[in-house]
């Protein structure tokens, strides 16, 4: 089994590598369209409204107005941006009364207790704040967080190429330490 597995990795990593441009995480499929984003805080014509579409994967101090990804329902989309918060405080980016422990115990025990889309949008989420990110200090902590998140819960599915390619992409090494934590999470757990 453990040859199986680590056969299967190696093949997988082998296609990612080269059809990587098929897995940027602006293409995910339940990604929210960036205008349809955009709109969702303002109405009529604005060139705000193009920034804020332009930059929806983009690191930002501000909080998102709704939720990144589609998801089910307003309540669903509401917890989201409560979230998002908590990504926020626990990279620096907004002050935070609580301390980075809570922070991300709060934070993970949601994605834990949450079905397969929250998950997705809490991935999307760090992902977010780690693109482009001029702060090294909170980009540091993002990390951080991205690896607490990959070590407690899995990939959902749909997401995982997608994980993969950003990490290989961004990641210190080609990312390379995260998804390998991120394959032994998922493997040990199936």
């Amino acid at each position: 089994p453990l040859r199986q597995t680590q056969r299967e990795v190696q093949l997988k990593m082998m296609h990612l590598e080269q059809f990587q441009s098929m897995f940027k995480v602006h293409k995910f499929p339940t990604l929210r369209d960036p205008i349809d984003y955009a709109n969702a805080k303002y109405f009529g014509f604005s060139l705000k409204k193009e920034k804020i579409a332009a930059n929806m994967l983009n690191f930002s101090k501000q909080c998102i107005h709704t939720s990144l990804t589609q998801l089910p329902t307003p309540k669903e989309s509401k917890a989201a941006v409560k979230l998002f918060k908590y990504v926020l405080c626990y990279m620096g980016d907004k002050k935070n009364y609580s301390s980075k422990v809570t922070l991300a115990t709060d934070f993970l025990n949601a994605a834990l207790s949450g079905d397969l889309n929250l998950r997705t949008e809490l991935f999307i989420q760090v992902i977010k704040q780690l693109t482009r990110n001029p702060n090294v200090e909170s980009e540091k902590a993002g990390w951080d967080l991205l690896a607490l998140l990959i070590v407690t819960v899995p990939p959902p599915p749909l997401l995982e190429n997608f994980l993969t390619v950003f990490l290989m992409q961004n990641g210190r090494k080609r990312g390379q330490a995260w998804i390998s934590e991120m394959h032994r999470t998922q493997y040990e757990r199936s």
